[in-house]
């Protein structure tokens, strides 16, 4: 049980940075077009 919710802590955070990566990349393209 423990280490089940420090599998899903450790995906939530994953995709957290992933979703901050992109984030701060498709800005750049836009900046870029802009």
């Amino acid at each position: 049980m423990i280490s089940f919710s420090i599998g899903r802590n450790l995906v939530h955070q994953l995709i957290f940075a992933i979703a901050k990566y992109y984030d701060s990349k498709s800005i750049q393209l836009m900046i870029k077009v802009y």
